[in-house]
């Protein structure tokens, strides 16, 4: 059984209605004036790719060519004095790729090459800057979400 009971408000009628019924419990209906109240929108989804910049800051090694996997090459064409922001103009920039390890390689024009492996995370840009030091190429890889470094010394 179900009773309803409505009363007149300074701005318009409120009206209660309640579900008397003692096995399913009760339920309270409550209707007021002004704005309904929304539901808070939903929470953004998580994201589901990853982004990977490569970048240099010694100008005597641009411009390098890049591949990440079978995603289309890519050129570092600018250095930079400090690691840029991911997206960055001039730096070779892979975004919207999907979780994995990846074979990266690339190549300078003075005949420098670079081979190694980059693992890619949902939500987070790797940042990976391409040096040559005296006895070869080498890589120094920044993820820019988790707080570690590491180099890996590649041959030319």
């Amino acid at each position: 059984m179900a009773r309803s009971i409505s009363r007149q408000a300074s701005c318009g009628p409120v009206r209660v209605a309640r579900n008397l019924a003692m096995r399913m419990g009760g339920a309270v209906l409550l209707t007021a004036c002004g704005d309904p109240v929304q539901p808070p929108p939903p929470p953004p989804p998580l994201p589901t790719t990853g982004s990977v910049m490569f970048w240099t800051d010694d100008v005597r090694i641009i411009p390098i060519a890049v591949q990440l996997g079978n995603q289309p090459v890519a050129v570092v064409s600018a250095a930079f004095s400090s690691m840029p922001p991911c997206g960055q103009a001039g730096a070779a920039n892979y975004n919207s790729v999907a979780p994995g390890s990846y074979q990266v390689v690339a190549a300078d024009a003075a005949g420098n090459r670079w081979s190694f492996v980059s693992d890619v995370k949902a939500g987070q840009c790797l940042a990976v800057r391409l040096l040559v030091n005296r006895s070869g190429s080498m890589t120094s890889v920044e993820p820019r979400v988790v707080a570690m470094r590491f180099q890996v010394q590649v041959g030319k």
